[in-house]
């Protein structure tokens, strides 16, 4: 039995309010998000004589939701009370689909573009990250500096895999819930500099299989640049490839600027 087989036979319970937000017809139905998700999940079960198999230490998904609409349509079906989450433990465990001890799933929730008309892009993006890359590869602790503009902090260092940036703490919706919390965050004031990032600007992400950085604008009205030895790369919006990042890049958010350092052990 696929697992997709499984979840036509499993209850659901989906409110038609958030359907509707997904959009018109199936196609983007929240029955036929989950659906597509646990087709990639089947695709890399592995099946030998120890049964089926998933051997991966981490499954992130990341919803990219293109309307303020559909934004809180995915958070309620699917973010809130870690609901997709719980969803995919369980249908794991009720097919008898052995996991590592270590298995995790992520959700995350990408925030609307700020552009008018943001440019097409999957619903949802899935990233397997293999076991042994987990226990072997460590995230690296980056040092990011301001160089340009005011920030809550002059220097931020961390050991994240995931790191925001943006202009307020929380980024609220229309109804005040919190949609994002940013971990760099350049002053609200009347400076153009600090007023040239956006609420949600961009993204820096550590790839555990490249062992490498990477940085991704999401879509800001002033763009996001890395300057490199006396070169300006342009990290392209709404891209979720992004741009690899190198110790000693400048990062430029609108006119606000970081300087990227990894610290090495």
């Amino acid at each position: 039995m696929s697992i997709w087989d499984a979840l036509l036979k499993a209850k659901q319970n989906i409110n038609a309010q958030v359907e509707n937000a997904l959009g018109h017809g199936a196609a983007i139905s929240p029955l036929a998000v989950r659906r597509d998700i646990l087709n990639q999940v089947e695709s890399k079960i592995v099946v030998d004589p120890t049964g089926k198999n998933l051997p991966f230490g981490r499954m992130v998904v990341r919803l990219q939701p293109q309307t303020v609409k559909q934004h809180a349509a995915l958070e309620e079906a699917f973010v809130r009370e870690d609901a997709l989450k719980k969803y995919l433990l369980q249908t794991l465990q009720n097919l008898q689909i052995q996991c590592p001890k270590e298995f995790d799933v992520r959700v995350e929730l990408q925030d609307v573009s700020e552009l008018e008309e943001p440019p097409s892009r999957a619903l949802f993006e899935i990233d397997f990250v293999r076991l042994h890359v987990l226990r072997l590869e460590e995230v690296p602790e980056t040092k990011l500096s301001v160089i340009r503009g005011e920030a809550e902090q002059s220097v931020y260092q961390m050991k994240r895999d995931r790191i925001l940036v943006g202009r307020p703490a929380e980024v609220l919706d229309r109804e005040g819930r919190i949609v994002r919390k940013n971990d760099i965050i350049f002053l609200e004031n009347e400076d153009e500099i600090d007023a040239s990032v956006g609420n949600a600007h961009a993204r820096i992400w550590y790839d555990y299989e490249k062992r490498e950085f990477w940085i991704m604008d999401e879509g800001s009205r002033y763009g996001t640049r890395i300057l490199r030895s006396g070169l300006v790369i342009e990290v392209p919006g709404e891209d979720p490839a992004g741009v690899q990042l190198q110790s000693g890049d400048d990062l430029y958010f609108g006119q606000a600027g970081l300087h990227f350092e990894l610290n090495q052990l």
